[in-house]
């Protein structure tokens, strides 16, 4: 079942301008069995070059209902329907927001006629809906009307319907993908309920196994590219082996990454392993060599030595290794950025102390590397950290205490004065030198909040 809609706006941007007109009709493939068409009263001014655009004024939508005197009818219109727009992202993004308004959450498949039609029907001109109605020879009346211009998307989309010869699709945010290549379990309709939030989401096969951890921005934009996106065998029989899915809103980017480390370590799934030893993460580790120096190297394999801090990529390891280099005056040669039989380039240029020519004591030489990596680790202060919370009423509080991660929670907004709640709010998590390196990258980050205690 189809829910095709359009809109008209009284501007551009999602989170400022509304909506002034809607039509939606249900469509189950062959014909339009119900529908809601109706102008809304936007409770702004409608700006001229909108006036001109749909002939929409101000006088007309001075007694239009409301948007939220329609959203019941137009939530019971789309519900288990997929959501059918000519360029989605537009029209599904600002009835998200009116819903938002209203404090609702808003969630359906979208399938985006203009990347199917683009993937069915190359070569056009253009795939405006104006000129691909020309194209196509579909009727199109009442151009920029909302109800005109989505009775010709219901045409448009029964003409891909028919072109794509009965195949089974599912929609994924906005584009479709055969349904032979996601589980039966995966429907659109488990698809259209994933949120549009920050958080950690997990893939399970059918024998009730985890099989993939990942944390998002965006939990749906994120699984809708592990499935469009899947080209190699990895991920292709990742997606076809996902048979449910859920996952875990934080709001806070720093929780998603804390537990998305802490789930991974403890569950241990099989892609994510795999992501492993494709070489996607590396770390700072620390030995000591047989003259008594310190050792510093970035590396994927586990069995290097101590682990000093985790980092999303080689060239992200590299890049800190070489700020420590740097500041604390430590020899590249035995930070494994120098591979010459003599001394370093930096012992070269006065920069090394000459560690790798045995000029340098051991012992003066390993009291910097100390330096450089307590520095790298969180300060020894205790502190709470306050971001994004999972709704706008609440805040997620990490507790750090003494250097160490005691866990964290979700606050109340309007209790943040009372410092007894924020460590009444704190579950335990377990500290590792990943969840601090996590931590230590927040800190400073644009609204992240630190108060002492």
């Amino acid at each position: 079942m189809y829910v095709v809609v359009d809109i008209e706006t009284s501007g551009g941007n999602p989170l400022h301008d509304r909506i002034i007109e809607i039509a939606a009709y249900l469509y189950d493939g062959e014909t339009v069995i119900d529908e809601l068409v109706t102008l809304i009263d936007p409770e702004t001014n409608i700006p001229p070059y909108i006036t001109a655009l749909t002939s929409i004024t101000n006088a007309m939508v001075a007694n239009a209902p409301k948007f939220y005197e329609v959203a019941k009818k137009l939530v019971k219109l789309t519900e288990g329907a997929v959501f059918v727009a000519h360029n989605a992202p537009f029209d599904y993004g600002f009835v998200r927001n009116e819903y938002r308004r209203l404090g609702y959450t808003y969630n359906r498949s979208t399938l985006c006629t203009v990347r199917w039609t683009r993937k069915l029907i190359p070569g056009l001109p253009s795939y405006s809906l104006g000129n691909l109605c020309q194209s196509l020879q579909i009727q199109l009346e009442d151009r920029h009307r909302a109800s005109g211009d989505a009775l010709a998307t219901v045409k448009l989309l029964r003409l891909l319907l028919e072109k794509n010869k009965g195949e089974e699709i599912i929609p994924v945010n906005g584009s479709v993908v055969s349904r032979e290549k996601l589980h039966p379990n995966i429907t659109s309709t488990v698809l259209g309920a994933l949120p549009d939030e920050t958080g950690v989401y997990f893939f399970w096969n059918d024998k009730g196994e985890i099989i993939y951890i990942g944390k998002s921005l965006n939990i749906r934009s994120r699984i809708a590219q592990h499935i469009t996106g899947a080209k190699s065998r990895r991920d292709t029989e990742m997606v076809s082996a996902t048979a449910d899915i859920t996952w875990e809103i934080t709001g806070s980017e720093m929780v998603a990454l804390l537990l998305e480390s802490y789930n991974i370590k403890q569950e241990i799934p099989v892609y994510n392993r795999a992501q492993r030893r494709k070489g996607t993460s590396s770390s700072l580790f620390a030995t000591t060599d047989s003259n008594g120096y310190l050792n510093l190297k970035i590396s994927t394999k586990p069995e290097e030595g101590t682990v000093i801090s985790s980092f999303a990529s080689i060239a992200a390891g590299q890049k800190s290794l070489l700020r420590m280099v740097e500041e604390f005056a430590l020899c590249q040669k035995l930070c494994g950025l120098y591979t010459a039989s003599e001394g370093c380039f930096h012992n070269q240029i006065g920069l090394c102390r000459g560690a790798c020519k045995g000029e340098e004591l051991p012992a003066d030489y390993n009291r910097r590397v100390n330096e450089a990596i307590t520095k790298s680790d969180l300060p020894q202060a205790s502190f709470f950290l306050l971001d994004k919370g999972p709704d706008p009423e609440k805040v997620t509080v990490v507790k750090i205490e003494c250097g160490k991660l005691m866990g964290w929670g979700f606050c109340e907004k309007n209790s943040l004065s009372d410092v007894s709640m924020l460590h009444d709010c704190i579950k335990s998590f377990p500290d590792n030198r990943d969840a601090r390196t996590i931590i230590k990258s927040f800190i400073a980050a644009p609204g992240v909040k630190k108060i002492g205690f």
